[in-house]
């Protein structure tokens, strides 16, 4: 029963694919699309919100690629494509935020590897396009990507319901629906076996090389004159810790360290016993901003 709604799905997603005539035109039109969507969608939303993923999470540059690798049978033109589609739409999108909103070429770094792996993933991709080995090899490295990215994502979800809830939707159903396409090619599942083990031991290996541990000096205005005779605490510190360090000169800065880019609330009290809460947040860029709650 399920494999049967799902082929009828996957039938019915094919139909629609074999319909969209890919061409320079489309790719250049949508680079343009994506890269002021990415743009707004850096500036104006939420930093843990789904739709902000677009501009800084790979899953969804991950599906176009597929998708024009579905459309496209010569392997020079569709790594030119997938270039295009890329590096045109994120060159776009650095200009506008650099523009509106400042660190345009920030975000361009972010993503320039991205931009520069995404040639050599279409061209060996293009080996996967008609099944095989090849097939199995790339698509259950694609999909333990998916299944990290959305774990991810999953773990902001829990504690930011519903944030990122469109993002482990995605990232769950690609992965379930490459990996189901992988289970009917059972007679090269030897070889997803030993790729599934050395991506997740790769990301494993990252995780523990990038884990976030960030420590700062937040700047807060004038209006709070620290001294020696203040104090500071977090509520939650499991996102981060806050201690007043005093300096030599009598003067003292608010010194936090942040174990995940989140945002937490930090009481300030000074000598006289009187509170002041702040709302601190840092992002995944370490972008720390304090405002007044």
């Amino acid at each position: 029963m399920v494999r049967e709604k799902y082929d009828k799905i996957m039938s019915i997603v094919s139909a629609f694919i074999k319909k969209l005539d890919v061409d320079w035109k489309l790719i250049g039109a949508g680079a343009a699309v994506l890269g002021i969507v990415s743009a707004v969608m850096a500036l104006v939303m939420p930093q843990r919100c789904s739709l902000h993923n677009i501009s800084s999470d790979v899953e969804l540059w991950l599906l176009l690629g597929i998708f024009v690798m579905q459309k496209i049978n010569d392997r020079t033109k569709l790594t030119k494509m997938v270039f295009m589609l890329t590096a045109g739409s994120h060159l776009l999108a650095s200009v506008i935020i650099g523009i509106f909103g400042g660190g345009g070429l920030i975000y361009l770094f972010k993503w320039l590897p991205v931009m520069v792996l995404c040639v050599p993933a279409a061209y060996f991709g293009f080996l996967s396009k008609y099944g095989g080995i090849e097939y199995a090899v790339t698509y259950s490295a694609v999909s333990v990507i998916f299944i990290v990215k959305g774990l991810y994502h999953l773990r902001v979800f829990v504690r930011h319901i519903p944030l990122q809830f469109i993002a482990v939707v995605i990232c769950f159903t690609a992965a379930g629906v490459i990996i189901y396409k992988i289970v009917k090619l059972n007679n090269y599942w030897k070889y997803c076996v030993p790729v599934f083990g050395a991506v997740f031991l790769l990301f494993g290996v990252l995780a523990l090389r990038h884990s976030f541990d960030y420590k700062c000096t937040v700047l807060l205005p004038g209006k709070y004159p620290l001294d020696s005779s203040w104090s500071a605490k977090t509520d939650n510190e499991k996102v981060s810790t806050a201690e007043i360090v005093s300096h030599d000169d009598d003067s003292a800065s608010l010194e936090m360290t942040f174990y995940e880019p989140d945002e937490n609330t930090v009481t300030l009290t000074d000598g006289g016993g009187k509170e002041y809460e702040l709302l601190i947040s840092c992002s995944d860029d370490f972008d720390v901003k304090a405002v007044d709650k």
